[in-house]
C-alpha cells in the first residue's frame, strides 16, 4: 500500500493578511491505503500574525462507490472545516481541529464487511459526524484538547466507546437511532443526552474523567467512576444507578424511585423538587434507596416542610426562593446554602432545646453581581446558640455586592461572619455575646441590634464600609470597626466602648459612659450623655457636644484651684486643626481664663494638670492640660458644662464660629 501526504500552508502571506486555504481533493488508487493531510490552524489577522481561513477536504476511495472493497482503511486530517469520505474500507480517522460536518459515505458495499471504526479525535468544535448507517460500532478516542460534535448519525451504531484523556461533548446524540451501550475509559470524559429510548446502560466504572450524562432511568442502568459525575434522569428510576467515586451529583427532580441509586465515595449532591422531597420525607423507603449523598439540593422550594433525617441524614442543603418552607431535623453542624432570594425558612430540630452548644452554618451565594437578599421574615434557628455566616460572590470577576439576611429568635449568643461579598444583617436576638464579621475581606458590613441583654463585642469587617448599631442594647457593647468610613453607634442607655478604624468614622455614644477611640481620620464623634472618655486621632476630627448635659455641669466658683472631673467628658488628642462642636452657639473665647469657673455667653479655657488616678483637675497657669467651659443657656441665665482636654493648650489662633464649632490651633 501506500500513503498520499498533503500539507497545507501560507508561503508568501505578510501579516494583517488573511488567507483562504485551497480545497483539496484526493483520489486514491488501487495502491492508496492511507491519507494524511496537515494544514495551517485557523487563525485572525493581525500585525504580527497572518490571517487563516480553514479549507474543505474531499477523499475518494477508488472503489468508494463501487461494489468493490476499498483500499483506504486509515485517514487523518489537521485543521479543516468540512470533510468528505467516499470510502467502504475505512476503519481508523484521526481528527485535529476540525470545525464543520464529517461525512463518510460507506454505502458501497453490498454486505458491508467493516462495521467498526475508530476515531481519534482532538480539539474538533463542531459539525456532525455522519456515515451511510454501517458502523455499529464507534470507539472514540480524545486526546490534546475538548472536542466537540454537533451530532453523530450514525444510525447503526448500537455501542459508542469512548476511551482518552480529554471531555467529547455531544451537542445532540439524536442521530444514534440504534444506540444500546456506552462505555467510557480511561481519563476521558462525556457530555451527552443519553436518554434515547434504545440505551440500556452507560458505564463509565473505569474512566476517571468528568461525566455530564442524561439518561432515561425507566430503561438505562448507570456505573460511574473516579471521576466526577453528573447524573440527570429523564424519567422515574427503575434501573440501577451507581455513581462510583468522586464529587458527583443525582438530578432526580420530581421523579420517583423504585431502584437503588447509590452516590459512592467522595462529596455527593441529590438535587430534587421540594416537593417531591417532602413526600419522600414522609417515611424511610425512598432513604432506603437513595443512599451515599451528603449534600441536598431542594428545586423550587417554597412552603414545603421536609425532614431531613427521614429523607436521608442531610446535612448540607441548598435552596433558593423559600417563603415559609421547614427543615426539619436540620443537625448541629449542619450548613443552608441559599443561592438565591427568600423570605422565611424554619430550621428546626428537638435536640436543639436541650443542646448547650449547637451551631448552624449559613452561606449566601451569588453569581449574578446583585446579593442574595433573604431579609423579609428571614431564618428562625431557635435554640441555636452559633451561626456561622458566610458570603460568597461566585462572579468570575467579583464585584463584591451586599447579602441581605435576617436572623429570627433570642438564642444565637455568638454569630460570625465571613467572605468575599458584604452582609446587611438583621437580628433581634437579645443573647448575642459575640459578632465578628472580621471574616468579611470586600463589601461591608451592616449590623442593628436587639435589646441585647448582656455584655456583647462586635467587630466590623476588614475592610470598613460598616454601619453598625447597637442602641438598643441594655448591657454594655464592645464595638470596634478596622478601616474604611464607618458608622458606629454604641447602647443608648449603657456605657459602650467604641473604636473607630483606619479612616472616616462617625461614632455615636450614648446617655451613660462611654469610652470612644477614633482610630484615625477625619472622624466625627458625639459622646451623648455620661462622663464619656474620648479619643481623637489628628487634624481633621471632630467631638460633639451635641445635647444639654453632654458633659457634666461645671459649678466652680471663681477662687476654687481644683474641681472634681467624674461627670466632665475626657479628650485625648486634640492637635492643631481638631474641632469642638458646642451644644450652644457661643460666639466669644477666652483662651487664658484665670479661674475655673463659667462666665456667662463666653467659652473659657483654663490651663491646669488633670490626674486621671483622682478624677481632679487643678488649675495652673503652667499646666499641660485644659479645663474647656462653656454657657449652654447663651443670652440667659448661666449654666455651664466643662469637657477636659488632655495634653492641649489652647493657640492665640484657636477660633469659633458662629454655630460654636471651635476649630483648635
Amino acid at each position: 500500500g501506500s500513503t498520499v501526504k498533503i500539507n497545507s500552508t501560507t508561503p508568501g502571506s505578510t501579516p494583517n493578511d488573511t488567507v483562504t486555504l485551497g480545497t483539496i481533493v484526493v483520489k486514491g488508487t488501487a495502491e492508496t491505503t492511507a491519507v494524511t493531510i496537515t494544514a495551517s490552524a485557523k487563525a485572525t489577522a493581525s500585525s504580527t500574525v497572518i490571517g487563516i481561513n480553514n479549507n474543505t477536504i474531499g477523499i475518494t476511495d477508488v472503489n468508494g462507490a463501487t461494489d468493490k472493497a476499498g483500499t483506504i482503511t486509515d485517514v487523518s486530517v489537521s485543521n479543516v472545516t468540512a470533510l468528505t469520505i467516499t470510502d467502504n474500507a475505512l476503519t481508523k480517522l484521526s481528527v485535529t481541529g476540525g470545525s464543520g460536518n464529517i461525512i463518510i459515505d460507506n454505502s458501497g458495499l453490498t454486505t458491508p464487511t467493516n462495521k467498526t471504526l475508530g476515531l481519534t479525535i482532538n480539539g474538533q468544535t463542531g459539525g456532525t459526524l455522519d456515515d451511510a448507517d454501517i458502523y455499529t460500532t464507534l470507539n472514540i478516542t480524545t486526546t490534546g484538547a475538548n472536542s466537540t460534535l454537533a451530532n453523530n448519525t450514525f444510525g447503526a451504531v448500537t455501542a459508542l466507546n469512548v476511551d482518552g484523556s480529554k471531555v467529547l461533548t455531544y451537542t445532540s446524540t439524536a442521530g444514534l437511532t440504534k444506540l444500546a451501550t456506552v462505555t467510557v475509559s480511561g481519563s476521558a470524559g462525556l457530555k451527552a443526552d443519553l436518554s434515547g429510548a434504545t440505551v440500556t446502560g452507560v458505564d463509565a466504572s473505569a474512566t476517571s474523567g468528568t461525566m455530564t450524562v442524561t439518561i432515561d432511568a425507566t430503561k438505562a442502568t448507570y456505573k460511574g467512576g473516579a471521576g466526577a459525575d453528573t447524573v440527570t434522569v429523564s424519567g422515574n428510576v427503575s434501573k440501577a444507578l451507581s455513581l462510583g467515586a468522586g464529587n458527583d451529583a443525582f438530578v432526580l427532580g420530581n421523579k420517583t424511585v423504585t431502584a437503588a441509586v447509590t452516590g459512592g465515595d467522595g462529596t455527593d449532591t441529590l438535587s430534587i423538587e421540594a416537593g417531591t422531597a417532602a413526600t419522600a420525607s414522609a417515611d424511610s423507603k425512598f432513604a432506603g434507596l437513595v443512599s451515599g449523598f451528603e449534600s441536598l439540593v431542594l428545586l423550587s422550594l417554597t412552603n414545603q416542610t421536609v425532614d431531613l433525617a427521614v429523607l436521608g441524614n442531610y446535612t448540607n442543603v441548598y435552596a433558593s426562593g423559600g417563603n415559609g418552607a421547614t427543615l426539619a431535623n436540620f443537625v448541629s453542624g449542619g450548613t443552608l446554602n441559599l443561592t438565591g432570594a427568600g423570605t422565611a425558612y424554619t430550621l428546626s430540630n428537638t435536640a436543639f432545646t436541650g443542646g448547650a452548644n449547637d451551631v448552624v452554618n449559613i452561606t449566601l451565594t451569588d453569581g449574578s453581581g446583585a446579593g442574595v437578599s433573604f431579609a423579609a421574615n428571614g431564618i428562625t434557628a431557635s435554640g441555636v446558640e452559633t451561626i456561622n455566616i458566610t458570603t460568597v460572590d461566585s462572579q468570575a470577576v467579583p464585584t463584591n455586592p451586599v447579602d441581605s439576611l435576617t436572623l429570627v429568635g433570642d438564642s444565637a449568643k455568638t454569630i460570625t461572619v465571613s467572605g468575599n461579598a458584604g452582609l446587611n444583617l438583621t437580628a433581634t436576638d437579645t443573647a448575642l455575646t459575640s459578632l465578628d464579621a472580621t471574616g468579611i475581606t470586600k463589601g461591608g458590613f451592616t449590623f442593628t441590634s436587639g435589646i441585647l441583654t448582656a455584655a456583647a463585642t462586635i467587630k466590623g469587617s476588614l475592610l470598613g464600609g460598616d454601619t453598625i448599631d447597637a442602641a438598643a442594647a441594655t448591657k454594655a457593647v464592645t464595638i470596634t470597626a478596622y478601616a474604611g468610613t464607618n458608622t458606629i453607634t454604641g447602647s443608648s442607655t449603657v456605657g459602650s466602648t467604641l473604636t473607630g478604624g483606619t479612616g472616616i468614622d462617625t461614632i455615636t455614644g450614648g446617655a451613660a459612659k462611654d469610652v470612644i477611640i477614633g482610630g484615625g481620620g477625619k472622624d466625627v464623634i458625639t459622646g451623648g450623655g455620661g462622663a464619656d472618655s474620648i479619643t481623637i486621632s489628628g487634624s481633621g476630627a471632630t467631638f460633639k457636644n451635641a445635647a444639654l448635659n453632654d458633659s457634666g455641669t461645671n459649678t466652680s466658683t471663681s477662687v476654687q484651684v481644683n474641681e472634681l472631673t467624674s461627670t466632665f467628658d475626657i479628650v485625648t488628642g486634640v492637635v492643631a486643626g481638631s474641632k469642638f462642636q458646642l451644644f450652644t452657639n457661643t460666639a466669644t473665647v477666652n483662651l487664658t481664663a484665670s479661674n475655673l469657673a463659667g462666665t456667662n455667653d463666653v467659652v473659657n479655657f483654663a490651663r491646669g494638670s488633670y490626674d486621671a488616678g483622682a478624677g481632679i483637675f487643678s488649675f495652673a497657669a503652667n499646666g499641660a492640660d485644659t479645663a474647656l467651659t462653656y454657657d449652654t443657656t447663651v443670652g440667659g441665665v448661666g449654666a455651664y458644662e466643662t469637657v477636659i482636654l488632655v495634653g492641649y493648650v489652647a493657640a492665640s489662633t484657636t477660633a469659633i464660629d458662629g454655630s460654636g464649632l471651635i476649630t483648635f490651633a
